[in-house]
């Protein structure tokens, strides 16, 4: 449609990175994210389906468990790139998000779909408990519950523990993450941009 073909046609007005470049791009994000979501609530059960991606607070069980499993995945995204000697808070397409671990939201984007399997697995599979799994939070929206917690953190755990072939390597989940910021520190430190 219109933004694929937007997409394929779009060249930055600049040679380097501009203000207007990336408000362009966090559009087009926005706009695939609000489709991305719509298609993957049709394709959950009754009881997790939902009308818009909810963040703080969630208003919904399954973005409440998202929430909860991105929680889970910046943590690791973060130490992954410490490790790699890189600084969390040095981000490019999210630069404008003063104080804030912006390289870590860059980068998550390469796992986000991890996060979603695990939670749609989740609820396709009926494997949350039925009782307490989720409750009302002080702001009104609905958090993960105690009774959910465990199974969640758990599973996940399991996920990010599998090895799966990824650039060539069997390795872990969690390994891939860590070599994908070992990668980009050694990118970025022989980066030599090219004379203007």
């Amino acid at each position: 449609g219109q933004m694929e073909e937007n997409l394929l046609n779009w060249q930055p007005e600049r040679p380097r990175r501009s203000d207007a470049d990336a408000a362009t791009l966090r559009g087009w994000e926005g706009t695939a994210s609000r489709y991305y979501f719509q298609c993957l609530s049709a394709a959950l059960p009754e009881p997790y389906r939902f009308a818009n991606r909810s963040k703080r607070p969630a208003f919904d069980a399954f973005n409440a468990l998202i929430n909860y499993l991105y929680g889970m995945l910046y943590a690791m995204v973060e130490l992954a790139l410490m490790k790699a000697g890189l600084d969390p808070y040095t981000g490019v397409l999210h630069a404008d998000e003063y104080n804030r671990p912006t390289l870590v939201f860059d980068v998550i984007e390469l796992y986000r779909h991890w996060v979603e399997t695990v939670a749609i697995s989740l609820c396709q599979n009926g494997q949350l408990p039925t009782e307490d799994a989720f409750i009302e939070s002080p702001e009104g929206g609905i958090w993960l519950g105690k009774a959910g917690k465990g199974l969640v953190i758990n599973t996940f755990l399991h996920y990010m523990d599998e090895k799966i072939t990824y650039e060539g390597q069997s390795r872990r989940r969690i390994t891939h993450i860590d070599l994908d910021a070992i990668r980009l520190a050694t990118n970025l430190k022989t980066y030599a941009p090219e004379p203007m």
